[in-house]
């Protein structure tokens, strides 16, 4: 080994790999579905004057981020539960964290994701649920209070219902209209053979 190279600790890949697990796949499919919704959300607020920062582990230590995946320590978890983007409004220096996820349906649970203590550890942020048809945003308080709540088509927490930030209802149409570009029919059936039964993700 010459000194200047790095000391990687090399695993086997493609054809060595010896055993399949669908859970391996599943993985990166749905942390790249994941991230579109993010990006929808993250380019929809900076098309509207607003300042956004990637701020979950994921992004800023991704190595970190696939090492203690099955880590279950406190500290981990901690670690693990960090909310996605940080938006500040420069005309009121308001800064919010933000935690995106995307749902086939409109349904979410809180205690099935770990997010019961989300108010306490993030105060000021905002959960965003990205499905095929809309954009819907709560405070994390209000979120942790309810547990379980479904969203409906024209619900309070629809994006273009709330006055929680300033957005103009357009620029909300526009982007819902790239959500049936990128969760349309064809992504919604491929995604329900992805993950075994329709709507769980």
């Amino acid at each position: 080994m010459e000194i200047n190279e790095p000391r990687i600790q090399y695993h086997k890949v493609g054809s060595d790999i010896s055993s399949y697990n669908l859970r391996e796949y599943r993985w990166p499919y749905t942390l790249t579905v994941g991230r579109i919704a993010e990006s929808l959300v993250q380019e929809l607020f900076l098309m509207e004057g607003y300042h956004t920062y990637k701020y979950g582990m994921e992004h800023i230590y991704q190595r970190l981020y696939k090492d203690i995946k099955k880590n279950t320590s406190p500290c981990s978890e901690s670690i693990k539960k960090s909310p996605d983007l940080i938006i500040y409004n420069p005309c009121n220096e308001q800064i919010n964290y933000a935690e995106v996820k995307f749902r086939s349906t409109k349904c979410f649970v809180i205690d099935d994701n770990g997010y019961e203590k989300y108010a306490e550890r993030f105060p000021g942020g905002y959960f965003f649920l990205v499905t095929p048809t809309d954009f819907y945003c709560i405070p994390f308080e209000e979120m942790c209070r309810m547990g379980k709540f479904e969203f409906t088509e024209n619900g309070r927490y629809s994006l273009v219902e709330t006055d929680f930030f300033d957005i103009r209802n357009k620029s909300i149409e526009h982007f819902q209209y790239f959500l049936s570009v990128f969760f349309n029919k064809e992504f919604l059936k491929k995604n329900s053979q992805v993950h075994g039964k329709y709507g769980t993700y």
